[in-house]
């Protein structure tokens, strides 16, 4: 302000031959310093008085109080999450089916027998050359790891390159070397036990660890080396590689994640599509309703359904720019408030990629890409699984796009390396022994998977299918349980989900059990819930051919011609030739079966094209159409 005012008065006083405006600049000027003499000084401020001291005699007594130390502020302790699984009736009948645990018993390993093998490891080491101590013996339910600290100038190569001089030693069926170990300055040799113990997926199950894993694609992997659960979250990962040899676990692997997720989630929150060109594994999951289809075991058909699952995510896209929310978890937080259902989470498995990869590499692999590249906002996780991880089959775009990645026993290093980008997995030992790279890591993590026989995986299956049947004719019969019990233990659960089964023995059993009325209701309904994006896409077809004004595609001459001239009948073949989507490709196919042009569907065979010639065909396109075609 003053440095204001005295800009003012100096402009006022600089002369006498001013123009007007520097006249009343000048009057300004002498307006504001009257202005700043006449202002009021500010009070100083107040002291207060001390009241005077008391004399000494007169001093009150002052109640002393204890000295607290001072606070010392640490690092808080971790905080368990709240258990969110109350496990009801179904879930006690759920483990009660699960293979049961021997007795429990931590110590995998006698101590003295650990200490004395560490003894011998070390003396073994200074006959090589390799001076150290060791720090620590970690014992678990299929290894043993001894921790030890090199001495100054000892390499951790020269340790490495010891490994089967020291599986000779100690007569040790394989040793692994970590040389070092991830985040220690020490080199881990794991050793196999002599006995070893199995882990059951009911252990981890049951265990806290996954009880406190908040998430509808939560599954339990198995045990560390020192027998704690490991579970995983297939949100997190958000697509996992599995590779192995024959008998290493893969199998059992894909079906314990199939069975923590059908454990704690509902046809309502998780569904599947499953594959196997195998036909050995994954097809007892057919009766669960969790399934979007029964299990694909036709490689002709892969493509197709992946092509669907492409087409979902895309819907899935579309729907969710126009709430504009960014990933299924947004969306199913607010689809209440704009009268929609929620989304579930779409798990697609693959048990053999080698098999699908010589037929149709380049189909396959672009929609695996895309879907691996795009899926994870929407909700849909892979799970592609290998016995042969060779660089034909889990090409460079697979798995730069597959970070989260797990290796059972493999035959060569090279193999190790095309799935983890390291060695270690020609080291392990099978049946179950696994390196699990989780996302964001860079070091895998040894574990031993869990284990679940055949058996129980049937008895979970037809538990879940009494429970979805029973929902299925409650509205139809009056005891509903006994008659879901009863489709259950005649093994007639097939006839409805798969209607090509609808006849001989199988269907009089079903007419035995149920009104023959009933029995034509259920061979008309789909048994696996369809998608709100599936019905969608049908919808718009449906319309599309209501404007046309006929009950046949407007391809579906063209499709025929093309049938007939490559004598091939796939929904795959007229996507490509058409350039039409998945629903429609399947629609023209069924009316190409209805019209006589080809065969029913014949399993893991192709249709049967049933006209010879083009010339044949015209003639049967009259007998439809007249002579507009």
């Amino acid at each position: 302000m003053l440095l204001v005012t005295g800009l003012l008065i100096l402009l006022a006083f600089s002369g006498s031959s001013m123009s007007f405006s520097h006249r009343w600049l000048k009057a300004a000027g002498s307006w504001l310093v009257e202005r700043l003499r006449r202002r009021p000084r500010m009070p100083a401020p107040e002291v207060p008085v001390q009241p005077p001291p008391e004399p000494a005699g007169e001093t009150p007594a002052v109640e002393t109080a204890e000295v607290e130390p001072p606070v010392v502020i640490t690092a808080p302790k971790p905080v368990k999450k709240p258990v969110r699984i109350n496990l009801d009736d179904f879930q006690q009948e759920f483990l009660a089916r699960l293979d049961q645990p021997g007795p429990q018993d931590k110590i995998f390993k006698d101590p003295a027998e650990a200490q004395a093998e560490g003894e011998l490891l070390m003396k073994k080491l200074r006959e090589f050359g390799v001076d150290g101590k060791l720090t620590a013996i970690l014992s678990g339910p299929l290894i043993t790891r001894f921790e030890l600290e090199p001495a100054p100038g000892v390499r951790c190569g020269g340790i490495e390159s010891l490994a089967d001089d020291i599986a000779l030693a100690l007569s040790a069926e394989r040793v692994r070397i970590l040389a070092p170990i991830p985040g220690k300055s020490a080199v881990g040799v794991e050793i196999p036990n002599k006995s070893r113990r199995t882990v059951y997926l009911k252990e981890v199950l049951t265990s806290d660890a996954f009880r406190q894993l908040d998430s509808p694609l939560g599954f339990a992997l198995g045990t560390t080396i020192t027998g704690e659960p490991y579970c995983a979250d297939l949100r997190q990962m958000p697509h996992v590689l599995i590779a192995g040899t024959t008998g290493s676990g893969k199998s059992v692997c894909i079906n314990t994640i199939i069975m923590s997720i059908i454990y704690r989630s509902t046809p309502e929150e998780v569904r599947f599509l499953t594959i196997d060109p195998k036909q050995l594994e994954l097809p007892i999951y057919n009766p669960i309703p969790h399934l979007l289809s029964r299990t694909t075991i036709d490689p002709e058909r892969v493509v197709d359904e992946l092509t669907r699952i492409v087409e979902i995510m895309e819907a899935r896209y579309s729907e969710f720019a126009e709430l504009g929310v960014r990933d299924i978890t947004s969306f199913n937080a607010c689809c209440e408030e704009v009268g929609k259902r929620k989304k579930p989470y779409i798990v697609v498995i693959i048990d053999e990629l080698a098999d699908l990869m010589q037929r149709a590499p380049a189909e396959i692999e672009a929609r695996i890409i895309r879907l691996a590249q795009m899926s994870r906002a929407v909700g849909i996780h892979l799970v592609l699984a290998t016995q042969r991880p060779s660089v034909d089959v889990i090409t460079g775009l697979i798995k730069a796009n597959f970070p989260c990645r797990i290796a059972f026993q493999v035959a060569t290093k090279v193999d190790s390396r095309t799935i983890l980008d390291a060695n270690g997995a020609e080291s392990l030992l099978g049946r179950g022994d696994m390196l699990f790279l989780p996302p964001g890591k860079g070091e895998a993590v040894r574990l031993h998977g869990c284990f679940v026989s055949e058996r129980a995986a049937k008895q979970v299956v037809e538990l879940w299918a009494v429970r979805y049947l029973t929902g299925l004719l409650s509205e139809l019969v009056e005891d509903a349980a006994e008659k879901a019990q009863a489709l259950v233990e005649a093994d007639v659960v097939e006839v409805l989900y798969d209607p090509r089964r609808a006849r001989g023995r199988k269907l009089e059993l079903l007419r035995e059990i149920l009104p023959a009325e009933i029995v034509d209701s259920l061979l008309q309904r789909r048994y696996y819930e369809p998608l709100e994006e599936e019905l969608a896409a049908v919808r718009a077809e449906r319309r599309a051919d209501a404007g046309n004004g006929n009950e046949y595609d407007e391809y579906f001459a063209e499709a025929a011609r093309q049938v007939v001239i490559h004598r091939e009948a796939s929904v795959s073949m007229l996507q490509r030739r058409l350039d039409v989507g998945w629903a429609r490709a399947g629609r023209i196919i069924d009316q190409l079966e209805r019209a006589g042009i080809v065969g029913p569907h014949a399993g893991s065979k192709p249709r049967k094209v049933l006209v010879n010639d083009e010339q044949e065909l015209e003639q049967k396109l009259k007998q439809l159409f007249g002579e507009k075609q």
